[in-house]
């Protein structure tokens, strides 16, 4: 005789696929909005570098021009650059010279520039004459000068380096600090300017310089009589790789080389009548290939990267859904089969007989 015996086991709670599958959903929409929001900050940003840079390169700004000065144009604008700009275009408002260089403006080690100046001037008390210039380092400045009668207020020659410091001195905020070097005008009955220079001044970086003369501080209300000769041995640049120029126009447009390292050198001719003539105006003009480049490479690149991207979530979101309905199916055939055995009991153990009385 056989014995049936039962063992009673309480029942296990089952696992809600539904659970699973919100889940699965979540972590691939999670993954998808991270992706959205990389590739708009990725566009924001090519949208504000875009803009940045064609606001740099179409920026047009202006520097003080004086007479029988050069200027090297990428000394002043940091935007020059022959990969993005096919040419550019200046205007001076006074007839000038512009030469497009190979190569990085280089000094010229065969020629020098002398200007003599010898002026004759009447300062009342407060007043000043002064004569600026844009110089190259190797310059020099020489000024002697002589002040007629000793009774007469006393007068002084001052070297001012920079625009700034210009501005400054001229305001009264900056009446020592701001000159370069000082020299006083000595009294004489007589001016000769065959003797030496008094003052000499080495010039050691390229900037603009103000050679001043004026009535020193608390000298008296009277006017002085002044004699001066300044002479400025001026260094230049060398002109020998000149590739295109422009002579005696008052604008200009020069075409640059794709890629070339060049420079572009601007004179005033020394004909003009004011020694500082206004300013140049300086703007490049960009190539045609750096607007195709960013309006249709880099956002044509992006797109594709989107795509590709949109196309994995896509697959992703496809295979996790096929998993989910297989574990669907599978979860609903064993809850079928548990459905079939009597309620609360998961086993059935089956005893023999002849071992139950044993």
């Amino acid at each position: 005789m056989t014995q049936i015996t039962t063992k009673k086991t309480k029942p296990s709670p089952e696992v809600s696929t539904k659970t699973k599958k919100t889940k699965t959903t979540k972590k691939d929409s999670g993954y998808c909005n991270s992706f959205a929001k990389f590739f708009g900050f990725v566009v924001g940003c090519s949208v504000a570098s875009l803009a940045f840079t064609v606001r740099s390169y179409n920026y047009s700004d202006s520097k003080l021009l004086y007479k029988t000065d050069q200027y090297v144009i990428s000394h002043w604008f940091s935007s020059f650059s022959t990969l993005l700009c096919k040419s550019y275009e200046l205007n001076t408002f006074y007839d000038a010279d512009a030469f497009l260089v190979n190569g990085e403006a280089r000094i010229s080690q065969k020629w020098r520039e002398v200007v003599t100046l010898t002026e004759r001037d009447v300062i009342n008390e407060n007043e000043y004459v002064y004569h600026a210039s844009h110089l190259i380092h190797g310059s020099s400045i020489h000024v002697k000068g002589c002040r007629i009668l000793d009774m007469l207020p006393k007068a002084e020659v001052l070297v001012i380096k920079g625009e700034s410091n210009w501005e400054s001195w001229k305001t009264g905020n900056c009446p020592i600090a701001c000159v370069a070097k000082s020299i006083d005008i000595k009294a004489r009955q007589t001016c000769n300017f065959m003797k030496n220079f008094e003052l000499q001044y080495d010039v050691t970086s390229d900037d603009n310089y103000y050679i001043v003369i004026t009535q020193k501080a608390d000298s008296g209300d009277q006017a002085t009589f002044i004699y001066s000769q300044l002479k400025l041995n001026k260094t230049v640049y060398d002109l020998s790789q000149t590739v295109r120029y422009c002579r005696q126009q008052p604008s200009c447009d020069l075409p640059l080389d794709f890629g070339k390292q060049q420079d572009i050198i601007v004179r005033i001719e020394n004909g003009q009548s004011s020694s500082h003539l206004g300013s140049v105006q300086a703007q490049c003009q960009l190539r045609i290939t750096m607007w195709v480049g960013f309006f249709a490479i880099i956002p044509g690149s992006l797109i594709l990267l989107a795509g590709l991207c949109c196309c994995m979530c896509h697959t992703m979101e496809k295979r996790e859904a096929k998993i989910n309905r297989k574990l669907q199916i599978t979860n609903s055939l064993v809850n079928n089969e548990k459905e079939k055995l009597p309620p609360s009991y998961d086993s059935i153990i089956k005893v023999h007989a002849s071992d139950s009385m044993a």
